[in-house]
């Protein structure tokens, strides 16, 4: 019978983590707006109408928004 081995975490300071969460989110900002540029291509390929490009594009700053307040007090 074979043995799954635990592997043991060492506890990881804070502020590293802190660290790690700050770039995620970054990342996660980052992402937001590639969204957005995204968007703008398609509605300017009339893939999408104006009104659901306007829904679309408010949830995006939304969420950017959000990111950054929660990015912010991180720090």
């Amino acid at each position: 019978m074979e043995f799954l081995s635990l592997q043991v975490f060492k506890k990881v300071p804070v502020k590293s983590t802190n660290k790690h969460f700050a770039t995620y989110l970054e990342h996660s900002l980052s992402s937001a707006f590639e969204w957005e540029t995204q968007l703008n291509v398609t509605f300017n390929q009339e893939y999408l109408s104006e009104e659901k490009f306007n829904k679309l594009e408010d949830k995006i700053k939304q969420i950017q928004k959000m990111i950054s307040s929660f990015k912010s007090g991180l720090k």
